[in-house]
C-alpha cells in the first residue's frame, strides 16, 4: 500500500508533485501534540517516492528531491538533491535535460 504522510501545519505550494511513501514531518520528538516546526514547500517542487522531509525545512521553488532522500536542511530554488542526508547533485534544468534524453 502506498501513502503520503503530511504533518499538521505543512505548507504546500502550487504544482507540487509528491511521490508515494513520502513523509513530511512536523515534530522532532513525536508525539508532543504541539508541533511547532512546519515544513514549507514552495511552488513547482518535485519530490520523489520514499522521501522523508524533517521538521522546519523550507524547499524553495523549482527544487527536485530524489527518491529515497532524507531532507534535513533547507533546499534553495532550482536545485536537485538526493541522498541521506540530501546533498546537491545538480539543478532542475539538468534534471529536465536528463529526463528528455531518457537518462534519468
Amino acid at each position: 500500500m502506498q501513502h503520503v504522510t503530511i504533518g499538521k501545519g505543512t505548507i504546500i505550494g502550487n504544482n507540487v508533485f509528491i511521490g508515494p511513501n513520502t513523509s513530511i514531518l512536523n515534530d522532532k520528538y513525536p508525539p508532543t501534540h504541539n508541533p511547532k516546526e512546519i515544513v514549507d514547500i514552495k511552488d513547482n517542487v518535485i519530490i520523489g517516492g520514499g522521501v522523508t522531509i524533517l521538521p522546519g525545512v523550507i524547499i524553495d521553488i523549482d527544487a527536485v528531491i530524489g527518491a529515497g532522500s532524507v531532507v534535513t536542511e533547507n533546499i534553495s530554488a532550482g536545485l536537485m538533491v538526493a541522498g541521506n542526508p540530501a546533498k546537491i547533485i545538480g539543478t532542475k534544468e539538468e534534471y529536465i535535460m536528463k529526463k528528455r534524453c531518457n537518462k534519468l
